[in-house]
């Protein structure tokens, strides 16, 4: 080994370490002064403490121990930290390490300098810009009303980066239902159903009008995605109908009844009973601030004036004053018995006395209707004669039955009945109700032969010549029914002239519910029709027997769609002109569906609400004479339509015998006695009544199921008798003259 001194004074290395010496020589003694030197090893000591965070990578290398020369130690940082120092030395022959241990410094991650938007760090150290050490952990959070599906926690890696990207915030959003309450609206366009708003936003919604809520009709998205509340609910408005309507005043339809409530936009109909006007709207309807659109109306009772009578009639009523409906009025003559009109009166609904004036005459004597073999100036077959009148009777042919000259008493009778003409036939002498027909024999006018011989018409011979007498198959009574081309009159019960009158009525509601037309309802025979004709018929009797002129009979004859159209036919007896009739009840009807709302009279238990604009009646027109059923002419008869006229002429053949041509002129048509011919088919064919007798009975029996059907068609399918003729079917003078009991004597 050697060693040096260096310029700078220094020795140029350590001294070695040698316990021996390295330098000998030789000794006097020719020995060396010493043993040779022993080499050991250079060693180098690791310092007992490492600095913080340094760790040896090798065993030798611990804290403390020693290395040898040129034994290269490696160190490392603990994770999470780092060193720019060297990690490796050496033990140098100088007995040092080559360098000093490193020294190892913790790992730092940096913050962002702006974190994400909404996004808040819950450390301190955690801010934006910041930066934390190795193993350090920061916890972000978003803003309320933000959320995130990163996570929300990162820490500081030992590469010196953050564990993950900072989270993102989205907003919290809510969704509005798909389907909004029924009658609930949004204000805001971006509210509507099925749509999404974000945290804080503000909904407000709105009943439709007519609907209101009690609930919150402002709403928001919450923190946690949920609205604030439930959605609004809307409920209809409704209104109080009062408990108490005026008198006389009804609900058309039931859910606005008395004390009930109506919803929102709902009508509610409202008509007057019978015999009262309505004041006031006909309709009300519940608005959308729960009142009622107006006041109910108020029923006046109709009123009637009476009429004025002629000096000889007294009335029970006051002349000229005004009386309520259905109150009744008497008449009397005050002289002379009643000639024409009505003693009994009442107040009409429709504002009108029922019945006509009563006129009276002075007492006078009904001649009854005699054959045309009988005769008398004074007093013609169904004339009327004054009191005190003398009635002097002769015959054409054969004798006068006694007595023959009779007078007209104070009492208004004749002091006996009219005599007869006893018409020799061959060998007999025919008697009363008989005439001299075919083959010489006496055969009965009307009616039949009873056991006694003497000729019987069913009804006495009470009908009168506009009636015709018939049997009731069930009961077997006899009846005096209005003839061929007649139809009663209710006021006066006599039969006038008949005329048939069609219109159309549409049906918007039957009893509260829409009118809805099915193809049964199209089918006359269909039970479903039957049902609701059947009240309907009822319902315009009923509004037309307020009428001044009431039908005999109404039918139904068809139902079509459009809601339901009927169409109806009135069956009236009335000696007015069929035109100015007709006209006169369209306007009626139409006035009293206007003033009650569409509604006909609704006493029954079926109310209809119909259009008020029906249509005019028309009066139908038929020819009688193309259908012996419609007509009563004999079958010894030509008959002869009147055409616009209206009616039919009955004139008997050539040949043929009218035996009542003044009053029922080819009704009656008889060969001369002279002439041989079937006594059979002389006689008209609606008055011919079969003998009695078993065989004979048995076709009497027939025909008397026939007959109502027969007298039905006759009764109701006969146009206007517009005018009367020379030769009309039935007289109006004649008619009019003579009491509802009219006798015929031959």
């Amino acid at each position: 080994m050697s060693i040096s001194c260096t310029e700078s004074g220094a020795l140029s290395a350590d001294l070695p370490n040698c316990a021996d010496s390295t330098s000998i020589s030789c000794t006097e003694s020719g020995a060396l002064s010493a043993d040779l030197p022993n080499c050991a090893v250079v060693t180098c000591s690791i310092p007992d403490a490492f600095p913080p965070h340094v760790i040896p990578m090798n065993n030798e290398c611990s804290s403390g121990s020693i290395v040898e020369y040129n034994t290269i130690c490696s160190f490392a940082c603990d994770t999470g930290y780092r060193s720019s120092d060297s990690m490796s030395m050496s033990c140098t022959e100088s007995g040092a390490l080559s360098a000093d241990l490193p020294n190892c410094e913790v790992v730092t991650c940096s913050i962002p300098d702006a974190l994400p938007s909404h996004l808040s760090s819950l450390n301190n150290g955690c801010t934006s810009s910041s930066t934390i050490e190795y193993g350090t952990t920061c916890s972000f959070a978003c803003d309320t009303g933000y959320s995130t599906s990163d996570s929300t926690s990162i820490s500081c890696t030992e590469s010196g980066a953050l564990s993950d990207d900072l989270p993102n915030c989205e907003v919290v959003t809510c969704s509005i239902p798909d389907a909004l309450p029924s009658h609930l609206s949004s204000l805001n366009n971006d509210c509507t159903s099925g749509s999404t708003i974000e945290y804080d936003s503000t909904c407000s919604f709105a009943c439709d009008i007519g609907y209101n809520t009690s609930d919150s009709t402002s709403i928001s998205c919450t923190e946690n995605g949920a609205l604030s509340t439930d959605l609004p609910n809307c409920t209809v408005v409704t209104c109080s109908l009062p408990t108490d309507f005026p008198s006389h005043l009804r609900s058309v339809e039931d859910h606005c009844a008395a004390g009930s409530a109506t919803d929102y936009s709902t009508t509610c109909s409202f008509a007057c009973d019978t015999g009262y006007n309505l004041f006031g709207s006909t309709s009300l309807s519940c608005t959308e601030n729960g009142a009622l659109s107006t006041d109910l109306p108020n029923c006046t009772s109709v009123m009637c004036e009476v009429p004025t009578t002629a000096v000889s009639v007294n009335t029970t009523c006051r002349e000229g004053s005004r009386v309520t409906y259905s109150t009744s009025c008497e008449f009397s003559c005050t002289s002379g018995v009643p000639e024409s009109g009505n003693t009994a009166r009442f107040c009409r609904a429709d504002g009108t006395f029922s019945g006509r004036d009563l006129t009276c005459g002075e007492v006078m004597c009904s001649i009854p209707v005699y054959s045309s073999m009988l005769s008398s100036s004074q007093c013609p077959s169904g004339g009327r004669v004054a009191v005190d009148t003398l009635c002097q009777f002769e015959c054409e042919s054969g004798e006068v039955t006694q007595p023959a000259i009779i007078s007209c008493t104070s009492s208004g009778q004749l002091e006996a009945g009219v005599p007869q003409c006893r018409e020799t036939c061959g060998s007999q002498v025919c008697g009363e109700g008989e005439y001299c027909g075919a083959n010489v024999t006496c055969l009965c006018v009307m009616g039949t032969r009873t056991t006694q011989g003497i000729c019987s018409d069913p009804c006495g011979g009470s009908c009168a010549t506009t009636e015709k007498c018939t049997i009731e198959t069930e009961s077997g009574i006899s009846t005096c029914n209005c003839a061929p081309g007649k139809a009663r009159d209710t006021d006066t019960n006599q039969c006038l002239d008949a005329v048939i009158m069609e219109g159309t009525i549409r049906v918007l509601n039957f009893n509260g519910s829409e009118a809805v037309y099915s193809d049964a309802l199209g089918n006359t025979s269909s039970s479903e029709f039957q049902e609701i004709a059947a009240p309907l018929v009822e319902q315009i009797m009923s509004t037309f027997s307020m009428a001044n002129v009431i039908p005999d009979d109404v039918t139904i004859t068809s139902i079509r769609n459009g809601s339901l159209i009927f169409t109806y036919e009135l069956l009236v007896a009335t000696d007015s002109n069929p035109e100015e009739l007709a006209n006169e009840l369209s306007v009626f009807i139409r006035q009293h569906l206007e003033s009650n709302g569409g509604i006909f009279d609704s006493s029954g238990s079926t109310t209809f609400l119909a259009d008020s604009n029906a249509t005019l009646l028309q009066v139908v027109v038929m020819d009688e004479c193309s259908d012996p059923e419609l007509n009563d002419c004999s079958s010894n008869a030509n008959c002869m339509d009147h055409n616009m006229a209206g009616g039919f002429t009955c004139e008997c053949f050539s040949g043929y015998r009218d035996l009542f041509p003044n009053v029922l002129p080819g009704r009656f048509c008889f060969p001369n006695y002279s002439e041989a011919a079937n006594p059979g088919a002389a006689l008209p064919r609606n008055y011919v009544y079969i003998a009695v007798g078993i065989v004979f009975g048995i076709v009497f029996g027939l025909m008397m199921l026939c007959l109502p059907i027969v007298c039905k068609r006759s009764y109701v399918r006969t146009k206007w008798r517009q005018t009367y003729e020379e030769k009309s079917v039935y007289n109006s003078t004649i008619a009019e003259s003579h009491n509802d009991s009219i006798d015929i004597a031959v």
